[in-house]
């Protein structure tokens, strides 16, 4: 693992945490400023057959170590959506809990 990116301190499953993170040689978008947007959409699958609903999620970035900005453009399945949805509030809350002093 590189000295750029750690994981937090007293974090129980750090170790899992450091076997993901390793930036000595990866790319990582970065989130930037700008707004967030989402859309319900329909697209074809890629078979060529009848279309299904996707969620459209479109969010400025920026690549580790550079300073040019970007936009990320992703669909995504509405059950994943969800799923990413829970487990970046779980992450996120409990880093919200972890930075408040006992």
């Amino acid at each position: 693992m590189s000295d750029d990116l750690r994981p937090v301190p007293g974090d129980p499953g750090a170790a899992e945490v450091q076997s993901m993170l390793d930036l000595s040689g990866d790319e990582w978008w970065l989130g930037a400023e700008g707004d967030y947007s989402t859309a319900a959409v329909e697209s074809m699958q890629a078979d060529g057959t009848h279309f299904q609903r996707l969620i459209a999620l479109e969010w400025p970035v920026r690549l580790n170590r550079g300073t040019e900005r970007k936009r990320i453009r992703l669909l995504i399945a509405p059950e994943d959506a969800l799923g990413l949805a829970e487990v970046l509030t779980h992450t996120a809350m409990w880093l919200r809990h972890a930075g408040k002093k006992p």
